[in-house]
Protein backbone atom coordinates (compact mmCIF):
# COMPACT_ATOMS: atom_id res chain seq x y z
CA UNK A 1 0.00 0.00 0.00
CA UNK A 2 2.43 2.37 0.56
CA UNK A 3 4.33 1.52 -2.50
CA UNK A 4 0.93 2.80 -4.50
CA UNK A 5 0.95 5.69 -1.96
CA UNK A 6 4.59 6.84 -3.24
CA UNK A 7 3.80 6.42 -6.69
CA UNK A 8 0.34 8.20 -6.57
CA UNK A 9 2.31 11.07 -4.79
CA UNK A 10 5.11 11.58 -7.34
CA UNK A 11 2.60 11.20 -10.47
CA UNK A 12 0.74 14.36 -8.94
CA UNK A 13 3.71 16.38 -7.92
CA UNK A 14 5.11 15.54 -12.09
CA UNK A 15 2.07 16.73 -13.30
CA UNK A 16 1.54 19.67 -10.94
CA UNK A 17 5.19 20.10 -12.01
CA UNK A 18 4.90 20.40 -16.05
CA UNK A 19 1.48 22.12 -15.40
CA UNK A 20 3.63 24.98 -13.78
CA UNK A 21 6.57 24.66 -16.56
CA UNK A 22 4.48 24.49 -19.54
CA UNK A 23 1.62 27.15 -18.59
CA UNK A 24 -0.95 27.85 -20.04
CA UNK A 25 -1.81 28.49 -23.67
CA UNK A 26 -4.98 29.31 -24.20
CA UNK A 27 -5.68 29.43 -28.73
CA UNK A 28 -9.33 29.05 -27.94
CA UNK A 29 -10.01 32.24 -28.89
CA UNK A 30 -8.30 31.87 -32.19
CA UNK A 31 -10.19 28.72 -33.08
CA UNK A 32 -12.56 28.17 -35.80
CA UNK A 33 -16.05 28.43 -33.90
CA UNK A 34 -17.37 25.31 -36.13
CA UNK A 35 -14.24 23.42 -34.99
CA UNK A 36 -14.24 24.56 -30.78
CA UNK A 37 -17.53 22.83 -31.37
CA UNK A 38 -16.41 19.66 -32.90
CA UNK A 39 -13.48 19.58 -30.53
CA UNK A 40 -15.88 19.85 -27.64
CA UNK A 41 -18.57 17.24 -29.42
CA UNK A 42 -15.92 15.02 -29.34
CA UNK A 43 -14.51 15.23 -25.91
CA UNK A 44 -18.22 14.73 -24.53
CA UNK A 45 -17.27 10.81 -24.27
CA UNK A 46 -14.09 11.25 -22.40
CA UNK A 47 -14.14 11.25 -18.45
CA UNK A 48 -12.44 14.77 -17.94
CA UNK A 49 -14.30 16.65 -21.05
CA UNK A 50 -13.25 20.25 -19.35
CA UNK A 51 -9.21 19.01 -19.66
CA UNK A 52 -9.83 17.02 -23.00
CA UNK A 53 -11.30 20.61 -24.50
CA UNK A 54 -9.05 22.79 -23.04
CA UNK A 55 -5.67 20.13 -24.36
CA UNK A 56 -6.68 19.60 -27.62
CA UNK A 57 -7.67 22.69 -28.81
CA UNK A 58 -4.20 24.10 -28.32
CA UNK A 59 -3.03 20.97 -31.30
CA UNK A 60 -6.34 20.20 -33.35
CA UNK A 61 -6.15 21.70 -36.73
CA UNK A 62 -8.29 25.08 -36.93
CA UNK A 63 -10.00 23.25 -40.40
CA UNK A 64 -10.26 19.86 -38.77
CA UNK A 65 -13.61 17.91 -38.41
CA UNK A 66 -11.83 14.76 -38.88
CA UNK A 67 -12.55 12.27 -35.29
CA UNK A 68 -9.69 10.14 -37.04
CA UNK A 69 -7.35 13.58 -36.93
CA UNK A 70 -8.22 14.47 -32.86
CA UNK A 71 -7.43 10.67 -32.06
CA UNK A 72 -4.00 10.89 -33.68
CA UNK A 73 -3.68 14.51 -31.68
CA UNK A 74 -4.68 13.29 -28.48
CA UNK A 75 -2.02 10.20 -28.60
CA UNK A 76 0.37 12.33 -29.91
CA UNK A 77 0.12 15.07 -26.89
CA UNK A 78 -0.47 11.97 -24.20
CA UNK A 79 2.85 10.18 -25.53
CA UNK A 80 4.86 13.59 -25.55
CA UNK A 81 3.36 14.62 -21.60
CA UNK A 82 4.27 10.48 -21.00
CA UNK A 83 7.70 11.02 -21.91
CA UNK A 84 8.12 14.36 -19.63
CA UNK A 85 6.55 12.39 -17.02
CA UNK A 86 8.74 9.82 -17.36
CA UNK A 87 11.81 11.51 -17.38
CA UNK A 88 10.64 13.80 -14.29
CA UNK A 89 10.19 9.99 -12.49
CA UNK A 90 13.82 9.31 -13.89
CA UNK A 91 14.92 12.42 -12.03
CA UNK A 92 13.33 11.82 -8.58
CA UNK A 93 14.29 8.12 -9.02
CA UNK A 94 17.68 9.14 -9.20
CA UNK A 95 17.89 11.56 -6.21
CA UNK A 96 15.70 8.88 -4.13
CA UNK A 97 18.62 6.95 -4.92
CA UNK A 98 21.33 8.96 -3.98
CA UNK A 99 19.42 10.73 -0.44
CA UNK A 100 17.42 7.65 0.97
CA UNK A 101 19.95 4.57 0.00
CA UNK A 102 18.99 2.95 3.73
CA UNK A 103 15.76 3.00 2.23
CA UNK A 104 14.81 0.75 0.17
CA UNK A 105 11.19 0.57 0.35
CA UNK A 106 11.46 4.30 -0.98
CA UNK A 107 13.33 3.31 -3.30
CA UNK A 108 11.84 0.55 -5.26
CA UNK A 109 8.72 2.76 -4.98
CA UNK A 110 9.73 4.80 -7.40
CA UNK A 111 11.29 2.44 -9.38
CA UNK A 112 7.73 0.86 -9.66
CA UNK A 113 6.18 3.87 -10.56
CA UNK A 114 9.15 4.32 -13.20
CA UNK A 115 8.59 1.27 -14.23
CA UNK A 116 5.24 1.81 -14.58
CA UNK A 117 5.27 4.93 -16.39
CA UNK A 118 7.92 3.53 -19.13
CA UNK A 119 5.45 0.74 -19.97
CA UNK A 120 2.51 3.21 -20.51
CA UNK A 121 5.12 5.10 -22.92
CA UNK A 122 6.02 2.03 -24.63
CA UNK A 123 2.12 1.08 -24.83
CA UNK A 124 1.56 4.80 -26.44
CA UNK A 125 4.12 4.45 -29.20
CA UNK A 126 3.23 1.00 -29.86
CA UNK A 127 -0.12 1.98 -30.22
CA UNK A 128 1.17 5.03 -32.83
CA UNK A 129 2.99 2.82 -34.87
CA UNK A 130 -0.04 0.79 -35.29
CA UNK A 131 -2.04 3.90 -36.87
CA UNK A 132 0.91 4.55 -38.82
CA UNK A 133 1.35 7.69 -37.27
Amino acid sequence: MEKIVHCILILVLSIFSMKGAMGSINTNRLMNPRTMTFVETQCRRTRYQELCVRTLSNYVNATSQDPQEIAQVALKVSLAKAINTKYYIMKVCKEFNQINKSNKNNNQAAKDCLDQISDGVLNLQILLKSFNI
